[in-house]
């Protein structure tokens, strides 16, 4: 049988292939219309979309850790989530955005390397916090 730990750890990394599908694209553009899509549905359902968020913030109250690390991935989580919808709140709006517009000018390719940064390190973090000694 599995322990908490390891139950959690399995959420987390299957909430966060969840993630990784629906945050898709080729390019920077595309990898913006895709979350613009999403945040068009309503802001409600853009938040629903980030489970990662709430895994983690149970995971603190259920192991009752509020080390460094496991408030590091509950800061980054509600940070990227507030920073995309403040940046798509803005594209909806019309309002200019000056390194948006930078980078959506350069239109940089989203690589597989750049997809995987996020995932891994979340869950480095949690194994980290969360290990059982």
């Amino acid at each position: 049988m599995l322990n908490s730990f390891e139950l959690f750890f399995l959420g987390l990394f299957f909430c966060e292939c969840f993630e990784f599908y629906w945050q898709k694209g080729e390019d920077f553009i595309g990898y913006t219309q895709n979350l613009a899509y999403f945040f068009s549905k309503g802001v409600i359902v853009f938040i629903v979309l980030h489970p990662t968020l709430y895994v983690s913030i149970f995971a603190q109250i259920l192991f009752d850790n509020f080390s460094i690390f496991a408030c590091t991935i509950t800061l980054l989580k509600a940070v990227d989530l507030g920073f995309k919808i403040f940046l798509l709140d803005k594209l909806e709006k019309g309002v200019e955005v000056e390194f948006l517009n930078l980078l959506v000018q350069s239109n940089h390719p989203v690589t597989l390397t750049l997809k995987l940064v996020g995932p891994l390190s979340y869950l480095i973090l949690f194994y980290v916090a969360y290990a059982p000694a």
